[in-house]
């Protein structure tokens, strides 16, 4: 069925052109996505969401994440969370209604943390912004920006994903307690 529903985008929405980061223009709006709901996947993208904020300082910063991983990135700098919860899977009319949203906001970048997350690459593609960024896989163009390089590790992968960006980003994550949860 994964296969379907992928060749099935693949004929609907266009192969992006390829881009360089300092070739997009206008980027105010940027989605960050990763809805995963292992809690260590979801802290691998930390930098992530740094470098971004470094790179586009006035950009309005969103992120893709999943009910039970957000916990864990509320300390971080982003601007609007948009939740995915495990019973969308049972009630699509919620993926659809989350897909809405998130094409109202009209994004200028979206990126795709992982590149072997099916749900996000369906996002990614689907929700209509102007560019898109993400992991090269296979011999296909899947993204307007696509990061190179092989990954021996998740945290490799996160630091290659940012390099276009030509920021420095770390290469471990980062977990930021609340107050309340330091004490």
């Amino acid at each position: 069925m994964k296969r379907y529903l992928l060749g099935g985008i693949k004929y609907i929405v266009k192969a992006p052109e390829p881009e360089t980061i300092d070739s997009l223009v206008g980027i105010e709006k940027i989605l960050i996505i990763r809805p995963n709901f292992r809690l260590g996947n979801a802290l691998i993208s930390t930098p992530v969401i740094d470098a971004f904020r470094e790179r586009f300082p006035c950009a309005r910063i969103d992120y893709l994440a999943t009910d039970k991983t957000w916990p864990l990135l509320q300390q971080r700098p982003v601007d609007y969370f948009f939740l995915l919860s495990r019973s969308a899977i049972l009630r699509p009319w919620q993926c659809v209604t989350l897909l809405r949203r998130l094409r109202a906001q009209r994004y200028d970048l979206a990126v795709q943390v992982s590149g072997g997350s099916t749900s996000g690459f369906i996002v990614t593609r689907l929700i209509g912004a102007r560019y898109s960024m993400g992991s090269r896989k296979g011999h296909q163009r899947w993204y307007s920006i696509e990061a190179e390089g092989k990954s021996s590790h998740a945290y490799d992968a996160i630091v290659n994903l940012t390099r276009p960006l030509g920021v420095d980003c770390r290469n471990r994550p980062l977990l930021q307690p609340t107050e309340q949860e330091r004490n």
